[in-house]
């Protein structure tokens, strides 16, 4: 066996926000918040109900996006069938690490996303018809806090507003 030297998947993926990736600018794959596209037909041998309904559930995610350009149903479908057999009773070990190994490859995981480079877009806020206008100040509460023996916690703190 080789020694030294890097490894596949040895250490975490790289984070996005950490400055080691702004200083060597990385760039990240931006995933939409739900994907909405079309769900492929289920590519394997007849289906449990229950393989379905994860199936579905699973082509909603914002991962699905690349599993959809990159053609990987076979790939979501075997994760699915391992998945549902690994948290039934009686599953072995072997098969619990086969899902864990699933996950990281199709992105299901933190540590998976960040190998494979994606990021989820942040969720879009939408403005609704009671809210204030654009630029308005909005009262920011200032927390209960949690009592001591000397008072209030967070007594004599300013809460600001970030810009």
């Amino acid at each position: 066996m080789p020694s030294g030297g890097a490894r596949a998947r040895s250490g975490p993926g790289a984070d996005p926000m950490s400055a080691k990736s702004l200083r060597e600018n990385r760039q990240f794959t931006q995933l939409p918040h739900v994907y909405r596209g079309y769900i492929p037909v289920w590519p394997l041998s007849t289906p449990l109900k229950a393989e379905l309904d994860y199936w579905k559930k699973l082509w909603r995610k914002p991962q699905a996006e690349q599993w959809a350009k990159l053609d990987m149903k076979y790939t979501v479908a075997r994760y699915v069938r391992v998945f549902i057999e690994s948290t039934s009773g009686g599953a072995t070990a072997s098969m619990v690490g086969q899902a864990s190994r699933l996950e990281d490859s199709l992105g299901l995981s933190i540590n998976g996303m960040r190998q494979l480079g994606w990021v989820i877009a942040e969720k879009p806020v939408k403005k609704s018809s009671r809210s204030p206008e654009a630029g308005a100040e909005k009262p920011v509460k200032k927390p209960a806090g949690r009592q001591t023996s000397t008072g209030t916690w967070l007594e004599g703190v300013t809460v600001e507003r970030g810009a």
